[in-house]
């Protein structure tokens, strides 16, 4: 029996560059005015995230073909419980306290709500939700690889996650401006951009290695059918810190953001992002928080969501390497073979067998 997460296929092209390119400078400047009509507070942030995400979410559905009211309901109930952990709490922590509690607020949440409510409660799908086992290393490794970054990052964050940190001139005794939404909307799109093509590029590598593919493939036990919550964690100890730790420059990066970026906005959206690429119910949800009307538009067209790309990975795994979709294949395959050459021997660029992604 069709679900509603699955009877449309997620958009199987990448972000076409020009649109992109379009779409950064648009909201750019919306980002501006939402700045200078004092609507960029975190609490207005949230009214206008309920107002109009519900609304466009049920175009959506209904254009794709996605729409039954348990999936509606399913998607207003998931997005109004992580919108409100994401705008009252997440984004107000700092220091040690951001490091420690902003991946557990924000990641568990999600999982739980998808297993509970999406496979138990509503069962929006048929279909059992999935757990392979694996040892508790390679899980702790995706953990133990988290803390240390996220530790990282909280021993030197002094501001607060939602922009509002002073900025002090060079005597250090004048508070001057606050962070603006625009300049934030400006540093997520270089993570975007720079996450995109980092992971694309190692991801290529990792199928191309023979040795590493022997390694990565234990993830790709779930097909594009089976991707849950637990799939994100899905993975031998080794490829975990590898492909995981790609993640660690942005993370650096903005460990040092009161020098770089005073604002930790960005990189809290894009970690609130990441989930959604291995997520059962992804096309019903919201994948953005502070820029969610960047998914609106996306939802609106009918474009490819930055959520939604990296699935289809699990189907077809000669294909979709980045994890967003804005770099194409062919970059990541050319840098790639770049760094490590082109006679290393083939690994995982076939097609999954059939039966794993039912």
């Amino acid at each position: 029996m069709a679900t509603p997460a699955a009877t449309a296929a997620a958009p199987n092209d990448n972000q076409s560059i020009p649109f992109f390119c379009i779409k950064s400078i648009i909201g750019f400047f919306y980002y501006q005015w939402l700045v200078s009509a004092n609507l960029a507070s975190p609490k207005s942030r949230f009214i206008t995230f309920q107002l109009f995400s519900p609304l466009i979410k049920l175009h959506h559905l209904h254009t794709t073909n996605r729409y039954t009211h348990k999936a509606f309901l399913f998607s207003l109930g998931h997005d109004l419980i992580t919108s409100t952990l994401y705008y009252f709490i997440v984004i107000h922590l700092k220091g040690v306290w951001y490091s420690l509690g902003a991946l557990p607020l924000l990641f568990p949440p999600m999982a739980i709500l998808e297993l509970v409510f999406g496979y138990n409660v509503l069962k929006l799908t048929e279909e059992p939700y999935v757990v392979k086992p694996l040892s508790w290393v390679d899980p702790a490794a995706f953990f133990g690889l988290g803390m240390i970054m996220f530790t990282l990052l909280g021993l030197t964050a002094e501001g607060v996650g939602d922009g509002e940190r002073i900025i002090i001139d060079n005597d250090n005794t004048q508070p001057q401006a606050t962070m603006p939404l625009h300049q934030d909307f400006v540093a997520f799109i270089c993570l975007l951009l720079w996450t995109d093509l980092q992971f694309g590029v190692s991801h290529y590598i990792s199928h191309r290695i023979p040795r590493l593919w022997t390694k990565h493939k234990i993830h790709h036990e779930y097909g594009r059918g089976t991707l849950n919550g637990w799939s994100n964690l899905h993975g031998e100890a080794l490829d975990n810190i590898q492909m995981n730790g790609v993640l660690l420059l942005p993370i650096l990066l903005f460990a040092g953001y009161g020098q770089l970026h005073p604002s930790l906005r960005p990189f809290t959206d894009w970690l609130y992002l990441i989930p959604f690429t291995h997520l059962r119910f992804q096309s019903l949800l919201c994948n953005l928080m502070t820029f969610f009307e960047w998914d609106l538009v996306d939802m609106l067209l009918q474009t490819n969501r930055l959520g939604s790309y990296h699935s289809i990975h699990h189907e077809t795994v000669s294909r979709n390497f980045s994890i967003f979709g804005i770099w194409p294949d062919s970059v990541c395959k050319s840098v790639g073979l770049f760094l490590i050459g082109d006679d290393c021997g083939g690994g995982g660029n076939k097609r999954l067998p059939k039966k794993s992604n039912q």
